[in-house]
């Protein structure tokens, strides 16, 4: 069995070029799918660590975009492979047995030892959906599986101890920014979850594509996508390493990047995102893997490999700054908690009245979030009628 299409990555974007999503939703629901298809099989020696090829990747923009459109066609393809994936709509008992049932094992090339992992992806089209209402055991466990431990250990009052083996969790997920206050509490924002995830914001769609096509041509390249996806699901395994052009590339990049930080020098210009530039360079040497398996290397990372994960995630960061700006003012914790005490005194109310209490407090584009995230909260329900927003209490609110 050989492989079909000399880049895996140019492939998908190839047969996603003529629908709407931007550019960047493609490329990087490709490499979330190669680095779910990859799994645990494959790392990099690091020091006394491995780094396992697994990622956290959001794309994020407004409603429409295309965001599902563009993980879609990738889901289809890594589902037809047999690869485990799972479902949005999980809690953590059920995930972690999702990832128990994932478990399997495969011969290293490098030590001749049969190894066991669990390794899963999962594609959120919704995150809202999947890391729920400011969810925060369940944002720490997703953060501790990011790091693949060898073997990670639970115990349960009803379950009693659980352990997963070779653990390695890989995420490619969609949401709207301003959906990010109801999901993440304030805590999270900047550490150790934010710093481990690829946010990729876009404002645009790509292009305008009234009728898109949809022939032969396209159906033959998605077969081949395919077939190669489970080509590298099956046939890559053991470890990559840098070239030595690679590796002095790394090093000089590396250094550089630290002498920056100690200037002040970030790679994303907002302070939300210093504990990210901290694991900047754990994502690049997972991306120069995915790039390396995309072009149908089986161990070598070349230097165009390492400057390619540099481009792109440049390119990337230039939108991130951007992301928690826009959505800062759903933080508001005092302001919402008088926006809730109002409502429980009166249980129906006007989003003008409030705003007439509170002026100095809100204004109507902080009452959108606040709004938004009292829905999620199952707090009231909402009535858009007269240019105004009518709430009323939920009479099951027990909050």
């Amino acid at each position: 069995m050989a492989r079909h299409l000399p880049n895996w990555i140019d492939g998908y974007m190839t047969y996603m070029a003529d629908t709407e999503p931007p550019v960047a939703y493609f490329l990087w629901t490709a490499i979330g799918t190669i680095a779910g298809a990859l799994q645990r099989r494959v790392y990099m020696p690091w020091g006394h660590q491995k780094i396992y090829p697994n990622m956290f990747i959001f794309l994020m923009g407004r409603s429409g975009l295309g965001k599902g459109v563009a993980m879609g066609p990738a889901l289809d393809m890594f589902k037809d492979t047999g690869l485990p994936a799972a479902p949005d709509a999980v809690t953590i008992p059920e995930l972690i047995r999702v990832i128990e049932g994932s478990e399997n094992v495969f011969e290293n090339p490098n030590t001749g030892l049969m190894e066991t992992h669990s390794s899963l992806t999962v594609y959120a089209r919704e995150l809202a959906v999947l890391l729920g209402q400011k969810d925060i055991k369940k944002l720490a466990h997703l953060t501790d599986w990011y790091d693949s431990h060898d073997s990670w250990k639970n115990s349960t009052k009803t379950q009693g101890k659980e352990e997963l083996i070779g653990v390695c969790l890989n995420i490619l997920g969609a949401a709207a920014p301003d959906w990010l206050p109801s999901i993440l509490p304030v805590e999270a924002i900047g550490g150790g979850f934010t710093s481990r995830i690829i946010f990729v914001l876009e404002n645009t769609k790509g292009k305008i594509v009234p009728t898109p096509r949809y022939d032969d041509k396209l159906r033959r390249l998605k077969d081949e996508l395919t077939a190669d996806l489970s080509y590298i699901a099956t046939h890559y395994r053991g470890e990559f390493n840098f070239t030595p052009q690679a590796k002095e590339a790394y090093i000089a990049y590396y250094i550089k990047q630290e002498e920056d930080i100690n200037q002040g020098i970030w790679p994303v210009k907002d302070a939300s995102f210093e504990g990210y530039a901290n694991r900047r360079a754990l994502h690049l040497r997972k991306m120069s893997m995915i790039m390396a398996a995309a072009r149908g290397s089986e161990g070598e990372v070349s230097l165009q490999d390492f400057e390619l994960s540099i481009r792109i995630l440049s390119n990337t960061e230039a939108n991130m700054g951007r992301l928690f700006g826009a959505v800062g003012r759903g933080y508001h914790a005092e302001s919402l908690e008088k926006v809730m005490t109002y409502i429980l005194q009166f249980k129906q109310t006007t989003r003008s009245k409030i705003i007439r209490a509170y002026h100095k407090d809100v204004d109507s584009e902080t009452m959108k979030i606040i709004e938004a995230t009292m829905l999620q909260m199952k707090f009231v329900s909402i009535e858009y009628a007269g240019g105004d927003a009518h709430y009323t209490l939920n009479e099951n609110w027990d909050g």
